[in-house]
């Protein structure tokens, strides 16, 4: 039982902090920033193979590990507390909390404000719980000095009895650790959306090449122009980066003769070229589908 109250715990932990992140809508989480630095770490050397593995789900399996190591460092935790107390899972949850808060702190997207605030909320919430679940799960194991089951202490609750507060206190708290991940799952989702939006209509483009004529496709042979919602997506980006465009700028520098900065307004207001052209991921195989036009 302690393994499992570690683990709740370290999903409640895990939704709350991911919860409060959301105060900043245009930072990473801390999931995503960890998963981040990750990339950024080992990327480079590992990214043949995730594609390869696991094609465009990569990213996801990634948060899925990153989520699966914290509940299994949650269990180990539980374990252990067991034994010598919360107080020695605080530590570890403590030492979480200090990567979480480094790998939002090398996000150049993040306010450190809010990501203190909800790492810090995020572990008080998963120490409290542990101790919570461990005071429950003690009460449920006899004492040498206790009376035996058939005439249990009035002041103590016999194990059966604390077994049931056990079951209802965790199935309470794993409840509330998953309705508050899709909470902020979904005002995350929200605030993307609306990000998307801030960027929307684009002008009509002042020329349109138009594709080849007559590129019908015969059954079973991809269109020739990709629908957006199949077209492939590959790169290094957990969350789909959200700009402000009243900030947002565009800088050309480097070995350039004429250095330039260009604002959003001033990008759009460019005459504008719509045509079809060939994107294809440098990891795609002859006959694969990181392809399309």
């Amino acid at each position: 039982m302690a393994r499992l109250a570690g683990v709740i715990s370290a999903a409640l932990a895990l939704a709350v902090a991911e919860l409060l992140s959301t105060l900043d809508a245009a930072g990473p989480s801390p999931i995503g920033a960890v998963g981040d630095a990750f990339i950024d770490l080992l990327g480079a050397q590992l990214k043949d193979v995730a594609v390869a593995v696991f094609g465009n789900a990569h990213k996801t399996v990634l948060v899925l590990g990153i989520i699966t190591v914290a509940v299994i460092i949650g269990a180990w935790l539980g374990g252990r507390a067991l034994q010598r107390g919360w107080q020695s899972a605080a530590v570890g949850y403590g030492l979480a909390g200090v990567i979480g808060l480094i790998a939002l702190a090398t996000r150049p997207t993040a306010s450190l404000p809010v990501a203190a605030v909800a790492v810090t909320s995020g572990v008080a919430a998963g120490v409290g719980a542990l101790a919570l679940l461990l005071r429950t799960i003690r009460s449920a194991q006899p004492s040498p000095t206790q009376p035996s089951p058939a005439q249990p202490s009035p002041t103590q609750p016999s194990p059966a009895m604390a077994r049931r507060r056990f079951i209802v206190g965790a199935g309470t708290l794993a409840l509330g650790a998953g309705a508050l991940g899709v909470i902020g799952r979904s005002i995350r989702s929200s605030q993307l959306a609306a990000a998307i939006a801030d960027l929307l209509p684009l002008p009509r483009p002042t020329r349109v090449v138009p594709t080849p004529a007559g590129l019908a496709s015969p059954a079973g042979i991809s269109p020739y122009v990709t629908p957006i919602d199949q077209f492939f997506r590959i790169d290094t980006a957990l969350r789909i980066p959200t700009v402000n465009p009243n900030s947002w700028t565009l800088t050309i520098d480097g070995m350039v003769t004429r250095p330039l900065t260009l604002s959003y307004d001033e990008l759009l207001a460019m005459d504008s070229v719509q045509e079809a052209v060939t994107l294809a991921c440098v990891s795609n195989e002859v006959g694969g589908n990181l392809v399309g036009n």
